[in-house]
């Protein structure tokens, strides 16, 4: 039994993630928060691209601020889009590549179609590459990907702070985990949603 743990544990441990803000307007003050608190997969399979946000990962209780994301700690948010591996440019230098991606999102037990501004980074050769912990070709690139969402699409101004305005997702510089056969309860409900 010891063995199985520390395995899992393994496979966790190398799921990076990446750098994100939430921003939104709450009562006519701007609030926001940024912590590495996403993930994003791609199965070469299903040539599908993943992001999952951790709203638990933004804490709140540091500044009462942020109570507002109290709201979203309760449910992940899952974006899920067809992103064919072939639009991954081949790495040479730094280069990037701006696309739109359709896909869906699932927040507070709802779906969502959503179309969402992603840019790709070849990152050969750096420092970023090298501390990558996935070790796969994907490791050599970024994302930059930024969604927004409206509350009431899926019921979350129903809860505390009666969130209204638009709330805003961007990843910066993301690192891209490679969807191995086993981790698919990493991407649950997105997962198997067609």
């Amino acid at each position: 039994m010891i063995f199985i743990a520390v395995s899992v544990n393994a496979q966790h441990s190398e799921i990076a993630s990446s750098n994100t803000s939430v921003k939104t307007c709450v009562e006519d003050k701007q609030c926001s928060s940024i912590d590495d608190a996403s993930y994003l997969f791609y199965d070469e399979s299903k040539n599908e691209f993943y992001l999952k946000v951790d709203f638990t990962k933004f804490d709140s209780e540091e500044d009462s601020a942020d109570s507002w994301l109290n709201d979203l700690m309760d449910t992940h948010l899952y974006f899920k889009g067809y992103f064919e591996k072939e639009k991954f440019i081949p790495p040479s230098g730094t280069n990037s590549s701006s696309f739109k991606v359709n896909g869906k999102t699932f927040l507070n037990g709802k779906w969502n179609d959503q179309v969402v501004d992603m840019t790709v980074f070849t990152m050969e050769n750096t420092i970023v590459v090298n501390q990558a912990t996935d070790k796969s070709k994907y490791d050599q690139y970024k994302v930059n990907f930024s969604l927004s969402i409206f509350p009431k699409d899926f019921n979350v101004q129903k809860k505390a702070h009666h969130l209204n305005n638009v709330i805003y997702i961007d990843v910066a510089l993301g690192r891209i985990n490679l969807l191995r056969p086993g981790m698919e309860h990493l991407v649950k409900e997105a997962y198997d949603y067609h």
